[in-house]
């Protein structure tokens, strides 16, 4: 399970990480446009890690407890261009079996609080554990990735979207969202679309909010909410 012990880096130190972080060469100078659903923002492209503006294609909003599967759908349209619809990835999570629990992947009754299985709380009944398998459903390799680092963990995320892959990110959604409840448990998963290091933002596709397509949110918050997984993320290549 995780330890929930929370580490959470101030927003100083984030933007000074990510400060420093593309001076090593982390930034990727993409012709991309901020999302429209961030279209307040001030987005620099020479400054933007990552593509959100061609990612916020592949927005779905989630009807069920599945975010983790909406996760991957979003990631695989990116990757390869076809966009799983929700009926289709979750007929396969539903229909394969878990590598970590009894049962298939994705099982409705499981409630996140009392998932005993070594992999730690379920996102949306999904243990984390059981993405790369659905990722493999569509023959795209992905790893699970842990740190309680948060300064690493950004750098992670920084370099896999530079390098062209694709991130899952397992986090609080009470923090993310910004509303009232239980602030310590990692129950929402989210894919991680890109970074601005001039403004400190990160761009999400996050299915469980209306306005969840290239959300964009302060580095400090997604970092305080991510780091009640330990930072758990999927990189998808």
């Amino acid at each position: 399970m995780f330890n929930h012990r929370i580490k959470t880096l101030t927003r100083s130190a984030v933007v000074s990480a990510l400060i420093g972080l593309a001076a090593l060469g982390y930034v990727e100078a993409a012709n991309a446009a901020a999302p429209a659903a961030a279209a307040s923002s001030t987005v620099s492209v020479s400054t933007m890690i990552g593509d959100p503006a061609e990612s916020v294609r592949y927005w779905q909003r989630q009807h069920f407890s599945d975010c983790a599967e909406m996760a991957v759908a979003s990631i695989v349209g990116d990757l390869t261009g076809y966009l799983p619809s929700e009926r289709e990835i979750l007929g396969i999570a539903q229909t394969t079996p878990s590598t970590v629990r009894q049962g298939p992947i994705f099982d409705p009754d499981v409630r996140r609080k009392d998932d005993p299985s070594p992999a730690g709380p379920a996102a949306g009944g999904t243990q984390p554990a059981d993405i790369p398998v659905l990722f493999a459903a569509y023959n795209i390799d992905s790893v699970v990735s842990q740190t309680p680092n948060p300064e690493a963990a950004i750098e992670g995320v920084m370099r896999a979207l530079a390098s062209g892959h694709r991130v899952v990110a397992i986090l609080d959604s009470d923090t993310i969202w910004n509303i009232s409840g239980d602030r310590t448990r990692p129950d929402h998963a989210v894919s991680v679309i890109g970074i601005d290091t001039a403004t400190a933002t990160v761009y999400l596709n996050d299915s469980g909010i209306d306005e969840g397509r290239g959300a964009a949110i302060p580095v400090d918050v997604f970092a305080a909410a991510w780091a009640t997984s330990d930072h758990l993320m999927v990189v998808a290549a």
